[in-house]
């Protein structure tokens, strides 16, 4: 029998769900922090740790990810659940990227959404499923792997009332992060030692052993394997998760802090036994141990120089991740040292997103026998306005279609009023070269869409005179009593 390495020491497993720092101007120049054992810890006002820990009223997803399986797509909605796109499996290349927000217009605060770190976050996630078919597939089969496994029962109750259940389970995008902390500074060895000389001078005083907690106190410091999730546990909500990079500044961060090349998972096919290369991972890697180093910070005065200076010194010791995981189901981090950390998702977080969400999906081309009606302004979807069960009006031209029609169900017809407006020729797409990333500048489309009712149609033949209409659109289903917002 192999015993785990333990902690002669009290310590914690610290489990937080993180945002990105905000930028400050507070650097004091000073080089760094005489510890009380004599360790020089760099000062971090000079550098803001990228990340901090969510208060309790923010909201730590930046997206949502919803499989589409009538149309083999994966559909992301921004983390108020507003609809932003999709990436299909379609397409001569294998990966087709639908054009932003439709079939809906955009959301009023459509200007201000781009500045925004998750939007623009969302935005580079967008172009990686849609740059490369190969991640997208293997994204697409992660996800799909993962959904028949997890715990339907899991689920709360309330779901079920989500229009957004009929289409596939939704998965949150959320930032978390864990340390490794000790409760005092690390023990030493009280016994008289071995001879050490220093300086050419022979002192009595304890060698340094060859491993020790922190750095400093031996001449290499341990660090402690974790696992992040486990498939083999229906309790875990964890899907995957992407590495991100640490305490660097957002002015100089152009990936926004997160690694997309590679997306780590117990879901990857092959299972764990199989060997990757670290250099040239697959787009779905397997999951591997994360290693985390303890640290110490004292409270005490001396060695503090307020409760701000304090706070930043803890949060660049976490080792942060981007994780996509089940809202209902708390994900969990795993060591053979310390007790299982969970971290859950508040209710609130997701229920107002889940209530937003859109059940819809692409249909067409479908042949009818009359003309749909011409476009209204007064009727196009706009954002923030309610979609209810449009009244069936025959001489308008509704939208018959058998299969559906038991449910409350629009059809959402694309039209043609006006030209799109394109950025300025001299426009570079937003990319500075010594700056973030910031996405192309996106061309406004063209289509503008209304909904249309779909009535009910029996099978029997009429033989209706032609000329016959081919429609393609989108069936979206509606609330009849419960009104839904765009």
């Amino acid at each position: 029998m192999q015993i785990p390495p333990q902690i002669n020491q009290q310590a914690r497993l610290n489990a937080t769900f993180v945002v990105r720092a905000d930028k400050t101007d507070d650097a004091d120049g000073d080089e760094g922090i005489i510890t009380q054992n004599g360790r020089l810890l760099p000062s971090s006002k000079t550098l803001t740790p990228f990340w901090r820990p969510a208060d309790e009223w923010e909201n730590p997803i930046w997206g949502w990810v919803v499989i589409n399986y009538a149309n083999t797509g994966i559909q992301l909605f921004l983390p108020d659940g507003t609809f932003y796109r999709e990436v299909r499996l379609a397409g001569p290349s294998g990966a087709q990227t639908s054009p932003e927000w439709l079939p809906f217009r955009p959301p009023k605060a459509g200007d201000d959404l781009p500045k925004k770190p998750e939007m623009q976050q969302l935005q580079l996630l967008v172009q990686r499923l849609g740059g490369d078919p190969k991640f997208l597939h293997a994204f697409w089969n992660m996800i799909e792997t993962s959904t028949s496994e997890m715990d339907a029962a899991a689920a709360p109750e309330a779901y079920a009332e989500f229009a957004s259940a009929l289409i596939g389970r939704p998965l949150a995008l959320v930032y978390a992060g864990w340390s490794l902390e000790l409760a005092a500074d690390a023990l030493v060895s009280q016994a008289d030692g071995e001879q050490e000389e220093e300086d050419g001078d022979s002192k009595t005083r304890p060698r340094k052993p060859p491993h020790g907690l922190l750095p400093g106190t031996g001449n290499e410091q341990y660090s402690f394997g974790v696992k992040i999730g486990d498939r083999q546990r229906g309790f875990d909500g964890l899907v995957g998760y992407f590495e991100c990079r640490e305490s660097l500044s957002p002015e100089d961060t152009k990936d926004l802090g997160l690694a997309l090349k590679s997306i780590h998972s117990d879901f990857a096919p092959g299972g764990n036994e199989v060997e990757e290369d670290p250099d040239h991972l697959p787009p779905v890697a397997h999951s591997k141990l994360v290693h985390l180093n303890a640290y110490y910070e004292s409270p005490e005065p001396r060695h503090v120089v307020d409760a701000e200076e304090y706070a930043r010194r803890h949060n660049a010791r976490l080792q942060v991740f981007g994780a996509l995981t089940d809202p209902f189901v708390p994900l969990h981090v795993y060591s053979g040292i310390l007790p299982v950390r969970e971290l859950s998702l508040p209710p609130w977080t997701w229920q107002g997103a889940l209530a937003r969400m859109k059940a819809f999906f692409h249909a067409g081309p479908i042949i009818v026998t009359k003309d749909v009606a011409n476009f209204d302004d007064n009727r196009e979807l706009a954002p923030g306005v309610a979609i209810t069960l449009p009244d069936v009006k025959h001489e308008e031209g509704a939208v018959g279609l058998p299969a559906v029609a038991g449910g409350d169900w629009a059809w959402l017809q694309p039209y043609y009023p006006g030209e799109a407006k394109q950025p300025p020729a001299e426009d570079d797409g937003g990319r500075a070269s010594d700056g973030p990333v910031v996405p192309p500048a996106p061309i406004e489309a063209l289509e503008r869409y209304m909904a249309l009712p779909v009535p009910a149609e029996d099978e029997r033949a009429r033989f209706d005179r032609g000329p016959y209409t081919a429609l393609e659109g989108y069936l979206m289903m509606v609330g009849r009593e419960k009104k839904s917002k765009t």
